[in-house]
């Protein structure tokens, strides 16, 4: 995900655009403009144990009726690389 996140930012300063000078900090959000906290809490830290097959780019779109996400693109992890160079 580093090299993704390297990439996009090259080909955004190749093409003249502001890119965020914050460190990147890969993340997953698990909940999103909560309303309530909920009944029993997740610990902190949370100690999850699971395998990623692959992961998506995904482009948030903020409207009045909520949020919406649509995948740009998708990665199967452990398979060859994409036939196009990132950047």
């Amino acid at each position: 995900m580093q090299r993704l996140h390297d990439a996009l930012g090259r080909g955004c300063q190749a093409a003249g655009l502001p890119v965020d000078a914050r460190r990147y900090c890969p993340h997953a959000t698990l909940v999103r403009q909560a309303v309530r906290e909920p009944a029993d809490p997740m610990p902190v830290p949370l100690d999850l144990d699971f395998e990623v097959g692959g992961f998506e780019l995904l482009h948030t779109v903020t409207t009045p009726q909520g949020v919406a996400y649509r995948t740009v693109a998708a990665f199967a992890l452990g398979a060859p690389a994409p036939s196009e160079p990132l950047a």
